[in-house]
């Protein structure tokens, strides 16, 4: 074989024929050496492709990357180089300013075509990262890249459609850096308290009250907290979210679980029965479901826990998909109850309860008349808590709310 085949090779992808990330690179110093430098670089991941290659098999998945770069092809014609850079992400780099609202539609028209694969119909989203060119602060080449994927890891950590590179940005990203380093060195650190249970220097655990309308004691809301260097505290759904980055999430969770079906075992034998412990997990959602089922169970086994003492708190900021549904029903077969947090807010109230019926559910704080930025009408409010009732639902809150017309169908909870 003669080298210039081989250094083709070496630049292409060999399953779309699509430049590599080396040819990505390779294309964009050539551009700088010219009169018309690249001024802009999208990046674009499909979303829920790791769930597709794991239910359908990865030829199904080569095929959905093959026809996603076909169509990118299509759309993008007037594009100075396209790229796959890695598993289920692209790269587009354009001679002029790129308009991010063209773009944005242009890839959403091509994500509601359905793929067809392997006798399958597949429908998946995206999501964009765009930064453009400013010699001054050093962005182009590669650089411009690194800024763009910057910008795609904050889509989807926002779980937003797109998002342009941006200086703040930049600190936003340098910060969750630094915060990444600070926690893998203090769990380290702490390896022997959290397998305990145990609250440490760094890691805290928050126990909130719950009460019903009358002010009785019925809970505590159990949260993961850490302790930064300047001894704030971070809440569980940003020590979650920054745990999910270096996965140790199944860490912490394990922490938590143990930390509050201890608490729950020694206040049933002080004769607190009565009470629940609802275990916060934030936004969590890359953790090991199999693993955490386990350990309920294991601890549920060997400790005096009475039926629906134990709860799991989780975000619902998205309707659920089949993944989530098959583990509330796990959940459920060993006595766990699931509490939805942010309930209301990013989603459509029904659609959700015709999947899931959650023991009781978080509103959201959208609805929340002190917040100026709200989003929720008292009204919606209202509808959500007669839905609820009609449901046998119970609803918690961390701010004032109307009384629902049917009291006798739920029940109303106040947290702290």
């Amino acid at each position: 074989m003669s080298w210039k085949p081989l250094g083709k090779l070496m630049l292409h992808d060999p399953l779309t024929s699509l430049l590599n990330r080396q040819g990505f690179y390779e294309l964009l110093r050539s551009k700088e050496e010219t009169a018309e430098p690249i001024q802009s670089i999208v990046t674009l991941e499909l979303t829920n492709f790791g769930s597709l290659n794991a239910s359908l098999g990865s030829s199904t998945g080569d095929k959905v990357i093959k026809t996603s770069a076909n169509r990118l092809r299509k759309i993008f014609p007037d594009s100075s180089g396209l790229a796959r850079l890695n598993g289920d992400s692209f790269g587009i780099c354009f001679d002029t300013t790129a308009k991010a609202t063209e773009i944005q539609e242009k890839v959403n028209d091509f994500l509601q075509r359905p793929f067809f694969a392997n006798g399958k119909i597949v429908v998946l989203g995206a999501r964009l990262g765009v930064a453009h060119r400013c010699e001054e602060d050093g962005l182009f080449g590669e650089a411009l890249v690194n800024c763009a994927e910057v910008a795609l890891h904050h889509a989807n950590k926002c779980q937003v459609d797109i998002v342009r590179y941006s200086d703040e940005l930049h600190h936003t990203a340098q910060t969750h850096y630094d915060l990444q380093n600070q926690l893998r060195a203090q769990l380290l650190l702490s390896s022997t308290d959290l397998h305990r249970g145990a609250s440490g220097e760094h890691f805290k655990i928050d126990h909130t009250v719950i009460q019903n309308r009358e002010g009785q004691l019925t809970g505590y809301l159990v949260s993961p907290q850490w302790q930064l260097p300047d001894s704030t505290l971070m809440d569980a759904d940003e020590f979650i979210s920054v745990a999910e980055a270096v996965l140790a999430t199944d860490t912490l969770l394990n922490w938590v679980v143990t930390h509050a079906i201890t608490m729950c075992h020694e206040n049933n034998k002080q004769g607190s029965g009565e009470l629940s412990y609802c275990i916060n997990l934030g936004s969590a959602v890359k953790f090991d479901t199999t693993k955490l089922l386990e350990l309920l169970r294991g601890h549920l086994l060997t400790h005096e826990i009475g039926a629906g003492q134990i709860k799991l708190c989780i975000s619902c900021r998205h309707e659920p998909n089949d993944c989530f549904q098959r583990f509330y029903d796990a959940l459920t077969q060993c006595g766990v109850s699931l509490i939805l947090k942010d309930f209301g807010g990013n989603q459509n109230p029904f659609k959700v309860l015709t999947k899931l019926k959650p023991e009781g559910v978080f509103i959201s704080e959208q609805f929340d008349p002190e917040r100026r930025s709200m989003n929720g009408t008292p009204d919606l409010l209202q509808g959500i808590f007669e839905l609820l009732a009609c449901c046998n639902i119970d609803s918690y809150s961390t701010f004032a709310t109307p009384f629902v017309r049917h009291p006798e169908r739920s029940t109303h909870y106040q947290i702290g």
